[in-house]
């Protein structure tokens, strides 16, 4: 096994070294997780500690957040909520219900702001590319075309 780096990239040189890595290593790491035992056990969440002692199944909500994160849970009540109130007349909303549909609107918004940042940010990224690099953004954008339709 040469270590010089292929033709097509760092990258692909990378990915190649990890899926090496993983392979050697795999059959030690399986034996050893059966001698691991976590100091603490639970999980964080940011500030958010999940153990025994707040929940009847820690490992549970990890595999349920592993798959939809609390912001999707929130969303989708959040969304059933807000169609439930736009439903109701204006002037029966009560200010819980007016209140409801004033932090979707903000979080709509707050999205919507994300997403174009992160549309600027992108953007600047591959001017600066096609600018220092012109051969690596041509790469890119044959990779790319697929996906760009």
């Amino acid at each position: 096994m040469g270590s010089s780096i292929p033709p097509n990239g760092f990258e692909s040189w990378v990915q190649g070294m990890g899926k090496l890595q993983s392979q050697l290593y795999a059959p030690y790491t399986r034996w050893l997780s059966l001698f691991s035992q976590p100091i603490l056990p639970g999980w964080n969440f940011g500030n958010i500690t999940v153990n025994e002692q707040n929940s009847s199944s820690p490992a549970t909500e990890y595999d349920v957040v592993s798959q939809y994160s609390y912001g999707q849970q929130l969303g989708r009540l959040l969304d059933v909520a807000r169609e439930q109130v736009e439903q109701q007349p204006e002037a029966k909303r009560s200010n819980a219900a007016k209140d409801l549909l004033t932090m979707a609107k903000e979080i709509d918004d707050l999205k919507a702001w994300t997403k174009a940042r992160r549309a600027q940010r992108l953007q600047g990224e591959l001017r600066r590319l096609k600018e220092k690099e012109p051969a690596e953004y041509r790469r890119l954008l044959e990779t790319l075309r697929p996906d760009l339709g």
